[in-house]
């Protein structure tokens, strides 16, 4: 009977620490878990970030044999970077038709603009 008095008061302690040591105990697993949920939080939102620029592109075997060498020849890591790499050069190689393009756009932009204004007049009167 001895032994059970012992037991349970000895749980009972361990139960209940004093109120400083216990609040101090729980503040530091209050702030840790704080902590590890606004990291988790960022990394969410940076793997969400990520995924919106995710794109699957489906490509021929040659492709995929150029995307091999480029990664063997260590001029990339991965085959990604790869893809990356080939878009960039692409780009840098048809500049000239994409400031065509743009311009093109942005005289298409003018003109929806002058559309809906002259809709809007239209309705108004």
């Amino acid at each position: 009977m001895t032994d059970e008095r012992s037991a349970t008061s000895a749980s009972e302690v361990s139960a209940h620490p004093t109120t400083s040591s216990g609040e101090e105990a729980w503040r530091a697993v209050l702030d840790g878990t704080v902590n590890l949920l606004e990291n988790l939080g960022e990394a969410l939102v940076k793997s969400a970030q990520d995924l919106s620029q995710l794109m699957v592109v489906r490509v021929d075997e040659g492709t995929r044999e150029h995307l091999d060498m480029l990664v063997e020849a260590e001029v990339v890591k991965t085959r990604r970077e790869g893809v990356s790499y080939l878009l960039e050069a692409g780009i840098k190689a048809k500049s000239e038709a994409f400031t065509r393009i743009a311009a093109a756009r942005e005289r298409i932009a003018a003109l929806r603009t002058q559309l809906r204004e002259g809709v809007q007049s239209v309705r108004s009167a």
